[in-house]
């Protein structure tokens, strides 16, 4: 039979796939932990994997564990939480099993074991390593270091390596002699002599983590690079507190990313807030937080566990981030005058009041520094703007030419409004919100539209658009540009009342 191909062919395959995909609001911790290797982003879904890789007596485990042990109003809990290095200050570099080593009785069959290791731009074959007589992993690492430490003696970041077996993780670590940059590669075998790179658990092969060594690096580029190797966060911040001179520079940061960045999380001390508010207060996304600093106290966690729990595609789904609870958070404010204080400066607290005698304790006020004062605008702003990125990405990768006429100015219309009807859905735009003069005035002028406002108050946003000619290093570009002004979905934060009795 002549195939049908040659008279009909019909190609079949799917088309408007979604690649890219919607940001994750989740929590990023930012740790020096000598478990986790430079340039690289891990995520875990559990505070069991956080524990599995950091250690069950960490920090980051016990983080993890308040962290995805609180639950929303809406019965939601953390999905995941992120985790990159701290590298304000320099990191040497490492290599660390993932896997057990092999058993002591096979080490003692070695006798002339041999490695080779690349290491700060020189390679030394390590050979001769006699393991007849080890009775425990120490003794087989301290065989190892010594060989390591001789194989290039004139080397500081050789001559310092240390090689130990962690029995927590049950594997050998080597880490560089010298905390700077510096390459590293897993061990391969030796010219001669028996291989022992696998028994170590250390080549290529067994998986081990690879982490070069780096040079201290300021918290903008620490940041930045962090963003660029992921963006899926909401909220960050750093297990080691960094200095005033550091809360300044990441709030500067964390402003110049214009929501990009995420919400700064930055607990301290009640008596610093004086000090440290003024040095930030005109940074927009940076959250204080008056802590009690207790052993492993996580106030801080509160806005950081709101955000990973908020469900954009749910009715009503955005929250308020004031009269959330977390369970075993210790109060650090008790009074008026503490609250009135604080909160004057948008300094955030747990904070604890009472009700027919029971104490009654909840994070407040939920507010930023800078221009957005309200933590649930700006995690919704940031939603928002990351939502209308996706829709314009995912149409760009999935059609042939998006038009530079009319109809391309609808495309990119259509493509704001199913944005726009999901943000009034949960929340995030409020149709109906009295405007003030002032308010009006300003859309206006903004708009060049008199009646804009009338939108923005009864449908709750105004959209104007056209598609444009740029002319940039001689190349012209067709830019799809919009104007988006809506009602931001504000909280109601207190009840007063007038009880007339007749």
């Amino acid at each position: 039979m002549i195939s049908q191909s040659q008279y009909v062919d019909i190609t079949s395959g799917v088309g408007g796939q979604a690649q890219a995909g919607a940001r994750e609001h989740i929590l990023r911790v930012f740790t020096a932990s000598s478990y986790m290797p430079s340039n690289t982003v891990l995520e875990f879904s559990s505070a069991g994997a956080v524990g599995e890789y950091f250690g069950y007596n960490s920090r980051e485990y016990a983080l993890a564990q308040v962290y995805f042990g609180f639950v929303s109003v809406q019965q939601q809990s953390p999905s995941k939480i992120s985790f990159c290095a701290d590298i304000s200050s320099a990191k040497a570099p490492f290599l660390r099993a993932t896997a057990a080593p092999t058993s002591l009785a096979n080490f003692k069959t070695v006798k002339d074991g041999a490695f080779t290791l690349s290491l700060g731009g020189l390679t030394s074959e390590v050979t001769g390593l006699d393991f007849s007589a080890v009775t425990a992993y120490s003794d087989v690492a301290a065989a190892v270091q010594g060989a390591l430490r001789g194989a290039q003696s004139a080397n500081a970041m050789w001559q310092n390596i240390t090689f130990e077996f962690d029995a927590e993780s049950g594997g050998f670590v080597l880490t560089g002699g010298e905390a700077q940059a510096g390459a590293i590669v897993a061990l391969s075998a030796g010219k001669s002599g028996t291989d022992i790179s696998s028994m170590l658990g250390l080549d290529e092969v067994s998986n081990p983590v690879v982490s070069q060594g780096v040079s201290a690096a300021s918290y903008s580029q620490l940041l930045t690079d962090s963003l660029n190797l992921s963006n899926n966060y909401g909220t960050f911040a750093f297990l080691t507190q960094p200095d005033n001179e550091g809360i300044s520079e990441i709030a500067a940061w964390t402003q110049g990313q214009n929501l990009l960045g995420g919400m700064y999380l930055q607990p301290i001390a009640k008596s610093d807030y004086s000090v440290v508010q003024p040095l930030v207060k005109d940074y927009s996304g940076t959250a204080l937080i008056a802590d009690a600093f207790t052993p492993y106290s996580y106030a801080w966690l509160v806005p950081a566990c709101v955000a990973a729990t908020t469900n954009f595609n749910r009715v009503n789904g955005t929250q308020n981030y004031m009269y959330k609870q977390m369970p075993g958070v210790e109060p650090s404010v008790t009074t008026d005058a503490e609250y009135e204080a604080l909160s004057a400066v948008r300094v955030n607290f747990y904070g604890s009041t009472q009700q027919a005698g029971t104490p009654i304790a909840f994070f407040q006020p939920g507010k930023l520094q800078g221009e957005v004062e309200d933590m649930g605008v700006y995690m919704n702003e940031l939603w928002l703007k990351d939502a209308a990125a996706v829709e314009f990405l995912n149409y760009q990768l999935s059609v042939p030419k998006w038009p530079a006429n009319a109809s391309g100015r609808a495309t990119g219309d259509g493509l704001l409004q199913g944005v726009i009807e999901t943000a009034k859905n949960n929340g995030t735009i409020s149709q109906g919100k009295e405007l003030t003069n002032t308010q009006k005035a300003y859309i206006t002028s903004l708009t060049g539209d008199a009646d804009a406002w009338r939108s923005v108050y009864s449908e709750g946003n105004y959209l104007h658009s056209q598609i444009v000619p740029i002319t940039a290093n001689g190349n012209t570009v067709y830019e799809y540009q919009y104007t988006l002004v809506y009602s931001k979905g504000d909280s109601v934060r207190k009840v007063t009342g007038t009880h007339t009795l007749i």
